[in-house]
């Protein structure tokens, strides 16, 4: 009886170990930085569902195709109808940002009025988005996997203008690229949105409540917002006048 009363008391006092947070492993696109801006929305918004995040980077194409395939729990950011081909994707309802299509030369300038003006040029563009994909379907176009290859490309001369994100400037610092010239205004506005594989159904009115809330507060404004200055600096270094 001693010794049962021993082994009771010692297990009252140990300390319990904590249990392990949940994980979600998510979809991102490689060498695509806008990524790690959504991803730092997304790690606040799950921290407060006590669930971890894990990111896999792929290739634009394959890392939705593993998304939809449920080989991941589903995908960081992107535009909305995705779904409409992928059908094992649900979408949180709430936008975690916008991304910003414009187009960049080294120095040529025209006046923008929409695709046409862009029928004269031979055109880079990213492989794997499908609203660029669209904009650009009857152009003279050569694709790439990553903005740093297309600055390459612009660079050697095999386009005349690349179609490129915000987020591109600092890879114009690190490559030398610049200065380049940014024809305004931007050619595409193309809003991101998490998205979840279909097995996680019951996770997705919980974490859409949380990015509400984080959006109505300026939350998801103010993360977003600290991420690009400095792209916003490194594009003000980087541009002609």
């Amino acid at each position: 009886m001693r010794r049962l009363l021993a082994l009771l008391v010692l297990l009252l006092t140990q300390p319990v170990l904590a249990t392990a947070a949940p994980l979600l492993r998510l979809s991102t696109i490689n060498q695509e930085p806008v990524g790690d801006t959504a991803a730092a929305v997304l790690q606040r918004a799950y921290a407060q569902l006590g669930i971890k995040l894990e990111l896999v980077h792929l290739p634009a194409i394959r890392a939705l195709a593993a998304a939809n395939r449920g080989e991941t729990d589903g995908d960081v950011a992107r535009y909305s109808d995705i779904e409409v081909d992928n059908p094992q994707l649900l979408r949180v309802p709430v936008p975690i940002m916008q991304l910003e299509i414009s187009a960049v030369t080294r120095g040529l300038a025209f006046p923008l009025s929409g695709s046409a003006s862009l029928a004269p040029y031979r055109v880079c563009v990213r492989r794997g988005i499908k609203p660029t994909d669209d904009y650009t379907q009857d152009l003279n176009r050569f694709t790439s996997n990553s903005e740093s290859h297309m600055l390459v490309m612009l660079l050697a001369g095999r386009c005349q203008v690349a179609l490129l994100s915000q987020y591109v400037w600092p890879e114009v610092e690190r490559l030398s690229a610049g200065p380049l010239r940014l024809i305004q205004p931007p050619l595409l506005h193309i809003t991101l949105y998490h998205y979840l594989h279909q097995r996680h159904a019951a996770l997705l009115p919980r974490i859409t409540r949380v990015l509400q809330t984080m959006q109505r507060h300026g939350e998801i404004r103010r993360i977003v917002a600290q991420a690009e200055q400095p792209l916003q600096l490194a594009r003000q270094r980087q541009t002609l006048p």
